[in-house]
């Protein structure tokens, strides 16, 4: 019997990720006890049987999947940013009685679902920690390049990005969508006295145009072409005193975690009540109420730059507990230890 059996979701022809980030993250921390399958091929093997199975959703596993398996524990999960379970087309009703345990990649204190909610690695990219190792390296040359007057980093903020969305719910039980991503750069467009690098990108199924339908006005300076390397994206953040991360499709995005390695200060989203496998340094950031202006956070922290170095390195070395470099290696055990502890707990 295997320690880990992952079945991938198979519902491809809606682009469902299908749920590889978890094998990624077993693979690291439990070499050789992690198996893979997908519904298609449970049908065809006589019999598997594992210690944990993790159900991908959305699925199409079923009694005659479920049959032909054997576990001591079987979990839900999904990689979908929104904090709520993505069923799709899943039987729902089937995979209730088989767990009370659903995974999602963060969790809303605000939010119950009826499952007994635990959290899912994230899926950390290699360019990260490669990036990262990359710029430790010329840190010191652009340190030189300051006792010279040359300021290692000329942009004052910077942020590049979707035009994303959080779906919030509104005084009369509608759901709304929130656009701080727009509302941020907006305003920041507006105060020429910042050092401003970056901006906006289209979505395929949301345009500038529809944003102009739901009131958003979006500057012209601010509309940005395709999608930038991550190499490049990654060096304006090391170039910026400050990024900004407010919040796309969930409160927690990527670009917390990659403004902390890249020396930035980081001005956030509320990430009031969110909880992630990987904990984020809240208490380094600098956060901003929804809805409220964003420049008053942008001039105290440029204010207080210097200052606040202890500040970012001491959100680095929370992260380094957890990582390795901005990465996920069996050296660094304790977040392994927390994702095992949530799934084997009664």
């Amino acid at each position: 019997m295997s320690k880990f059996l992952v079945v991938l979701s198979d519902r491809v022809d809606t682009g469902a990720p299908l749920g590889d980030q978890l094998v990624d993250f077993l693979q690291v921390y439990a070499p050789g006890e992690v198996k893979v399958t997908t519904p298609s091929e449970i049908l065809r093997d006589s019999s598997t049987a594992a210690e944990i199975v993790f159900v991908a959703l959305p699925t199409s596993f079923g009694a005659d999947h479920a049959i032909r398996l054997k576990w001591k524990k079987l979990v839900l999960f999904d990689c979908f940013d929104e904090p709520v379970p993505e069923w799709g087309e899943s039987d729902k009703k089937f995979l209730s009685t088989l767990t009370d345990r659903y995974l999602k990649t963060h969790t809303d204190d605000r939010i119950e679902f009826g499952f007994r909610a635990g959290l899912l690695p994230i899926a950390l990219s290699g360019e990260l920690s490669k990036n990262y190792v990359r710029d430790l390296a010329k840190r010191r040359w652009r340190g030189l390049g300051g006792c010279i007057g040359l300021d290692p980093r000329p942009w004052d903020l910077c942020f590049f990005g979707a035009v994303t969305f959080v779906v919030t719910p509104s005084a009369d039980g509608c759901s709304l969508r929130y656009h701080q991503r727009v509302e941020w750069i907006r305003e920041i467009e507006q105060r020429k006295d910042f050092r401003f690098r970056g901006g906006l990108m289209e979505l395929p199924y949301l345009r500038f145009s529809d944003l102009e339908g739901e009131g958003y006005s979006v500057p012209g300076v601010a509309r940005m072409g395709e999608r930038i390397h991550f190499k490049e994206l990654f060096a304006m953040m090391t170039h910026s005193k400050v990024s900004l991360t407010p919040t796309g499709h969930a409160r927690w995005t990527y670009r917390h975690y990659e403004s902390v390695y890249a020396g930035c200060d980081v001005i956030s989203t509320d990430l009031s009540g969110i909880r992630t496998l990987l904990p984020l340094p809240a208490h380094c950031f600098e956060m901003v109420p929804d809805h409220q202006p964003v420049s008053p956070s942008v001039e105290k922290v440029l204010s207080q730059w210097k200052d606040r170095a202890p500040l970012r390195e001491a959100a680095l070395e929370y992260l380094e507990k957890y990582l390795f470099r901005g990465r996920y290696d069996a050296r660094r055990p304790a977040i392994f230890e927390q994702f095992l502890a949530q799934v084997e707990g009664d």
